[in-house]
């Protein structure tokens, strides 16, 4: 039977958020960024994509240990280090595939990703042996927990054919423009979810999968953000997400979802793009930076540092102290950095304040706790993703899932007033 999936073209909803998109995207594309800091960029977006797609199945190793696992210096000595360790595996693939124009919507590139993806963590002591690692299932899968099962996956038999059909019409829609990048890299995310043609790790590889077609579309040329994190912001409600089909029979809601978490995340980089960028150019650079100068700038610009002292940098930019002297007193003689201390600890910091990357002035701290405590009080519980799109309230849910989520600010709104609605 062919693959049809069914979802409206396209609801105000989904417009709304192709519209943020795009104005992201041009404001991203527009900013000055040095090299050396949109190479931080990327390293941050990728330990982020490793750290938050891994947390959401239950793997609570911090961005640190994702951060070693991308600089190739976290030991792979247990299962959840091994992990991580394949994560950046995978999204190496994928980036080395895309480079070579050969990303290609097809079952074998997907059992290929899913087996870089789970390398040597198949136990024959274990569901998970090493015979699934890249390999359909063959076995009954069910998903739930200790109250409820959730999803029931089809027989195993059926997987091949299935994920052919998906496959194939991924790579027939990808030349219609009736189907952009994020419709289609929302149905294959959906779509391993709900086959679930592995033993273990689906949902990973739906994440991973979704990537590879952003990419391969064209649709993130410069991965400088993590789609992950507003997944792992709110995780019930992307499982509520993904499971509203059995009710609905559409992929409307998980697409709207898919759609709007996209349209935050480019919207949270477009502001830290956008900071960043005016703090860079109010710096009096000189005509030409050496390439140890960009690194210095771009570490107390976007690393998160304050200072740096000599012996820091030298460590950072592999280079001698007598060197990391020179490029430092440089920027510093140019303007750019402000030396203080004394010779032997001496520190330089920016000659301007540095970038606060925040949300935008809009959604000020009192106005999301004014708007989300109205709408508790109107529901009588907390909120889901599905209750911000009926009361029309998406842009505050967007708020929130760019300052922390919807389970830190009930910490914090429950903190505020004791006893409000459980």
């Amino acid at each position: 039977m062919t693959y049809i999936p069914a979802f409206e073209r396209y609801p105000p909803a989904i417009l709304r958020a192709f519209g943020r998109i795009e104005r992201a995207r041009g404001a991203i594309e527009a900013a000055f960024l040095l090299p050396a800091q949109e190479e931080i960029l990327r390293r941050d977006a990728k330990v982020g994509s490793i750290h938050y797609s891994n947390l959401i199945e239950g793997n609570e190793l911090s961005r640190l240990e994702a951060l070693r696992a991308v600089e190739h210096e976290l030991p792979p000595d247990d299962r959840a280090k091994l992990e991580l360790v394949n994560y950046v595996a995978a999204l190496d693939f994928i980036g080395g595939v895309y480079r070579e124009g050969t990303i290609e919507y097809s079952s074998d590139f997907l059992k290929r990703l899913h087996g870089i993806l789970t390398k040597g963590l198949g136990r024959e002591d274990s569901r998970f042996k090493r015979r699934h690692e890249g390999e359909w299932r063959d076995g009954v899968v069910a998903v739930g927990d200790a109250i409820a099962v959730f999803h029931v996956a089809p027989d195993p038999d059926e997987v091949p054919a299935l994920m052919d059909d998906r496959m194939e019409w991924l790579e027939r829609k990808r030349d219609n423009a009736d189907y952009p990048a994020p419709i289609l890299a929302g149905v294959a995310h959906f779509e391993v979810s709900e086959v679930h043609p592995f033993a273990d790790y689906n949902g990973r590889a739906a994440r991973l999968l979704a990537i590879a077609v952003l990419r391969r579309e064209e649709f993130v040329e410069r991965p400088l953000f993590s789609p992950e994190r507003y997944y792992a912001e709110d995780r019930d409600a992307y499982l509520a997400a993904l499971r509203a089909i059995k009710e609905t029979r559409h992929l409307d809601e998980w697409l709207t979802y898919y759609v709007t978490g996209l349209a935050v995340e480019f919207e949270r980089l477009a502001a830290k793009v956008r900071d960043l960028n005016a703090v860079t150019q109010a710096l009096p650079l000189p005509l030409q930076l050496s390439a140890l100068q960009e690194r210095a700038i771009a570490a107390l610009t976007v690393d998160g540092r304050q200072a740096l002292t000599l012996g820091e940098f030298a460590e950072l930019a592999s280079t001698s102290a007598r060197t990391a002297s020179r490029e430092l007193n440089a920027l510093a003689k140019a303007g750019v950095l402000r030396a203080f201390g004394k010779t032997r600890d001496r520190r330089f910091a920016l000659a301007v304040r540095r970038p606060h990357v925040g949300r935008p002035r809009a959604w000020s701290d009192e106005r999301v706790t004014s708007e989300l405590s109205r709408l508790v009080e109107q529901l009588g519980t907390w909120p889901r993703y599905r209750d911000f799109e009926e009361a029309e309230m998406l842009p505050l849910y967007a708020a929130i899932a760019r300052t922390g989520g919807l389970a830190a600010w009930r910490r914090r709104i429950e903190t505020d007033t004791p006893g409000s609605v459980g």
